[in-house]
């Protein structure tokens, strides 16, 4: 049932949603679509068991986007980070400030200082 998607009850998820994870596609999909119409961003944690389907499942929304993207002046710049290889929460913005620098298009890949706090870090990453 992909009745979240685009709010139509009788329209159908897109053929390369991920077989049984149609209505997890169904909400990453509008989640991501009104940060992309509103201009904003969003964090989105998702959690499972290896191999059942997570990291395909967002790509295919992401690609499903890039497509109904195309000629248009939005431009999408998704970031991702596996919180599995960081030693220390402090790590996250650190991490997230070499993501964004690397996925954005027209900002230098500048490194962060070894030196810089966290805090530091997020005040960068507003900044982009």
């Amino acid at each position: 049932d992909c009745a979240s998607f685009g709010g139509d009850t009788t329209q159908q998820c897109p053929l390369d949603a991920p077989f049984g994870r149609e209505q997890h596609f169904a909400d990453l999909h509008k989640l991501l679509k009104r940060c992309c119409h509103e201009g904003s961003g969003r964090s989105v944690y998702i959690s499972g068991l290896p191999g059942t389907g997570k990291s395909h499942t967002v790509r295919a929304v992401l690609d499903s986007l890039k497509q109904q993207q195309q000629g248009t002046q939005q431009q999408l710049s998704p970031v991702f980070l596996s919180c599995f290889s960081l030693r220390d929460p402090s790590d996250v913005h650190r991490a997230l400030h070499a993501a964004c620098k690397l996925s954005v298009p027209g900002v230098a890949a500048a490194p962060l200082p070894a030196s810089a706090s966290p805090q530091h870090a997020h005040e960068l990453l507003l900044d982009l």
